[in-house]
């Protein structure tokens, strides 16, 4: 969860691989319909490659003749429920019962019409909503408390709190960076960024905390604290560049000893003695409550996330933990994974996002796989994401906020 500035930090992570889908390969195993362009209707059905100047109806506008044409058909109807449903009943005959309704009626923002989108793209289809902060910055990290009040931070010092639909902006006496946030309660917050920058929330206001700079870390202008998560009010990390780690216990922050100088971007534990941080050149670094250790690693890529038994980082790399060993997990990109976060069950529900508006949902014990949203801003990179009480939250560039209300099953 961090800036993009924060990600510049480590290394030239790769980026999108060119625009997966824009033509269909004659190698494609599965069939696809395609139009001459994106305003001719006229679609070829079961067609297995796309030559030419052919397009895919999914990757035209929403509203577009061909998008529209595949999508109705002259065919079968397809059908939903209502508008509201992200379940169409794609075999329809003939025509749509009297509560249902055609596809082409629902809105474009519809559950209805973007689910039928997904499935086109071969992805699932979730009802975000945009909820921007209205802020130039990006936001890199954002946390939500039990009462439901949810707090981001970001850039040139941003911390905002939305609670009740309404977005509070505070003074955060610093025009830092701000890429980490954590909380044990409302009135107990912390969060951390540049140059060393730890700030303390109280309830009231927030507070600068004065750090000394460990020994053997990099100059104060390079010194970047830039992952942070706590188990209790008394037993908060944070990490940062040159392999720092601080520890909170309830009365002072402290320096721990880290054996390695690489970078660390994120940290996240089960509990205080099972810690793990994640950083560049594939660091991964476990803590059992009296030393940290270097864990073994099958990548050298950047590692930007950490949570439950996963990893993710610099082109697609997922990795999956088991017991101490760390393997490489199956990914549906190649794309950069900023971040990722999930329910607090174990083997629960997790959210991984990416750059150019990318988010994977791996469900209870499955794969990750791609989720498809209607929003305005579904291409800015996303750089941070919470995930508590069933709500899921995705902040990123330009001050991106995305919410997920309603219980994911």
């Amino acid at each position: 969860m961090r800036t993009p500035a924060s990600l510049a930090l480590l290394l030239a992570v790769a980026t999108l691989a060119a625009a997966a889908g824009a033509s269909c390969m004659l190698t494609d195993p599965l069939p696809r319909d395609c139009c001459a362009a994106c305003d001719e209707a006229p679609v070829r059905v079961n067609a297995f490659g796309c030559e030419g100047s052919l397009k895919l109806p999914a990757l035209c506008p929403q509203r577009s003749v061909c998008a529209l044409g595949a999508y109705v058909g002259e065919g079968p109807a397809i059908c939903c429920a209502t508008c509201d449903s992200a379940v169409p009943r794609s075999a329809a005959n003939a025509r749509c019962e009297a509560e249902e309704r055609y596809l082409h009626e629902c809105p474009v923002e519809s559950a209805c019409f973007q689910g039928w989108r997904a499935s086109l793209l071969g992805s699932s289809y979730l009802p975000f909503a945009t909820a921007d902060a209205a802020v130039g910055g990006a936001l890199g990290a954002a946390w939500q408390s039990a009462g439901g009040a949810l707090w981001v931070a970001g850039d040139a010092g941003r911390l905002l709190r939305r609670d009740g639909g309404e977005w509070t902006t505070f003074d955060a006496g610093t025009g830092e960076p701000l890429t980490a946030i954590w909380g044990s309660a409302d009135d107990d917050i912390w969060a951390a960024g540049y140059n060393g920058t730890v700030l303390h929330f109280d309830g009231k206001a927030w507070v600068r905390e004065k750090i000394e700079r460990p020994a053997g870390a990099p100059p104060a202008s390079a010194w970047h604290l830039l992952g942070m998560w706590g188990s209790a009010a008394d037993d908060v990390w944070v990490v940062g560049s040159g392999g720092t780690a601080l520890h909170y216990d309830g009365v002072a922050w402290t320096p721990s000893e880290m054996p390695t100088r690489r970078d660390l971007t994120a940290v996240w534990g089960e509990r205080s003695d099972a810690v793990w941080a994640v950083g560049a050149e594939g660091t991964i670094m476990h803590f059992d409550g009296a030393l940290w250790r270097k864990q073994d690693t099958p990548t050298d890529l950047a590692l930007l996330g950490v949570w439950g038994r996963f990893a993710v980082g610099a082109a697609g790399t997922i990795l999956a933990r088991e017991g101490q060993t760390w393997r490489s997990f199956a990914s549906p990109t190649n794309a950069t994974l900023t971040a990722i976060a999930g329910e607090l069950r174990s083997d629960g529900e997790l959210f991984i996002v990416g750059r150019s508006g990318l988010v994977l949902r791996r469900p209870v014990g499955g794969g990750f796989e791609p989720v498809t949203y209607f929003s305005p801003i579904d291409d800015r990179d996303l750089l941070g994401v919470s995930h508590s009480a069933g709500r899921v939250v995705l902040v990123g560039a330009a001050g991106a906020v995305l919410l997920l209300d309603r219980p994911v099953q």
